[in-house]
């Protein structure tokens, strides 16, 4: 799979999605049953499940983005509008002063568990890093279940000194098929996947 990379420009705005080039790109994806762990004031909130931990905001819940994830159930969202707080100043600017940093791996934790096969996640940040490939669970290096190629990047520019702002679309493999019998021949998950991958280049 090769990694679609798209650069637009548009103006900032304290509410991403309200940007229209991520609006766009959201609601290409935007089908099914999604959540929203960091709302906010968000534009799609009639369309998906939503958490914020400030209650001033008129969201499904009201807790902290972790216990938020920890609501649902294996397999059983078909997508995540992963947009946290990048800073201390982004928490005091955008957030009102509500919530804290959390280290990364305990929200990817959650999102690959609850995440249905062929869902996506949908990250913005700083960086293109996404939901990792692999990640280190009870000390044992372990396979998210996503792609390790990403199955989009946008870059919005915003020019002057504004930070670009980077969106990340991820999405997960069916990793239910662990052996697959395929021309008499069984082949593994891993096998599966390189030859899917394969194929699909």
């Amino acid at each position: 799979m090769e990694t679609k990379i798209v650069r637009k420009w548009a103006m900032p705005n304290k509410n991403t999605f309200s940007i229209k080039p991520v609006k766009d790109l959201i609601c290409k994806y935007l089908k099914g049953k999604w959540i929203d762990p960091f709302a906010n004031e968000s534009i799609f909130k009639d369309r998906l499940i939503t958490n914020d931990i400030n209650s001033a905001y008129n969201t499904n819940y009201n807790l902290d983005a972790l216990k938020f994830l920890q609501q649902f159930d294996d397999n059983s969202v078909d997508g995540i509008l992963f947009d946290p707080p990048y800073s201390i100043h982004q928490i005091n600017e955008v957030y009102d002063g509500f919530g804290k940093i959390k280290q990364f791996s305990r929200y990817a934790h959650e999102i690959k568990r609850i995440i249905k096969p062929n869902g996506y996640c949908i990250s913005f940040g700083w960086n293109t890093n996404g939901m990792p490939f692999e990640m280190k669970i009870n000390g044992k290096k372990q396979k998210t279940g996503f792609y390790k190629e990403k199955k989009e990047i946008l870059i919005v520019s915003h020019g002057g000194c504004h930070n670009d702002t980077l969106i990340t679309v991820d999405q997960k493999y069916n990793s239910q098929l662990k052996n697959v019998i395929l021309s008499e021949e069984i082949i593994t998950e891993e096998e599966l996947f390189n030859r899917y991958e394969e194929e699909t280049l």
